[in-house]
């Protein structure tokens, strides 16, 4: 007897034909943690960085009318000891922690590379 070919179906070949990459990428977006990292990851971005843009108030300066005031119109989460505006507070201190967190991710990311390349090289006690 002959073998006859077996023929996968058309979804099949076409999963098998998909790099690794797009599997991973589906996967991530189809989590919902994940999802719900990136929206928070997203809403601090446009806070800390096109907020100053909409708001902008100098969060440093005074507003000597209304020291340790409630919320209000003119200042949607109140003012401080010394009369500042706390949104603009908020979104400068928001863009310092985020460049921070960027750069020391990006840091370690190239230390552990280095570090990786190098014990891949010498190998031993390295």
């Amino acid at each position: 007897m002959s073998a006859q070919p077996t023929f996968e179906p058309l979804n099949a070949q076409l999963a098998a034909a998909e790099t690794g990459m797009s599997r991973e990428w589906r996967a991530f977006w189809r989590s919902p943690l994940a999802i719900a990292g990136v929206a928070i990851l997203g809403f601090l971005i446009l806070f800390s960085w096109v907020g100053p843009m909409i708001w902008r108030l100098n969060p440093i300066s005074t507003d000597l009318a209304h020291i340790i005031s409630p919320p209000f119109a003119g200042h949607p989460l109140g003012t401080t000891g010394v009369g500042q505006d706390q949104l603009s507070q908020l979104m400068v201190g928001g863009q310092i922690s985020l460049l921070i967190g960027f750069f020391s991710a990006l840091a370690g990311m190239v230390i552990g590379v280095v570090y990786g390349l190098v014990s891949a090289q010498f190998g031993g006690w390295v």
